[in-house]
């Protein structure tokens, strides 16, 4: 980020911990690089505890990844999809074993007819 600005890492690092006054145009500039509009990045606090308050489920963090898990209804949904692609697919698994089984049938009526 301080490169895209062209700041060095500190100047910029002081920027983020509040050391340095933001100008409007530093403000604007940002706002630039991470196509947000300035109002976005003043109002992150707020819109990062709303998020929060509306979680309904679990918010992790696993190796530095963050996991939301806010509607429940769409999981249960997720996971019902899951279950019925797992039966789809057992149920093909069933349907090659028979296709199979009644080939090597075949097979074996038209070697011992051919023996006959």
């Amino acid at each position: 980020m301080a490169q895209m600005l062209g700041l060095s890492r500190p100047a910029y690092s002081n920027i983020e911990r509040g050391e340095t006054d933001l100008s409007d145009s530093r403000l604007s500039q940002i706002a630039k690089v991470l196509e947000i509009k300035p109002a976005d990045i003043l109002t992150f606090t707020d819109s990062m505890s709303n998020f929060f308050d509306q979680c309904n489920g679990v918010v992790g963090f696993n190796s530095g990844t963050q996991t939301n898990h806010y509607d429940q209804r769409e999981l249960t949904h997720d996971l019902e999809k899951a279950r019925l692609e797992i039966e789809k697919l057992r149920m093909e698994v069933e349907k090659m074993a028979a296709e199979r089984e009644k080939a090597e049938m075949e097979a074996r009526y038209w070697r011992e007819k051919k023996a006959d």
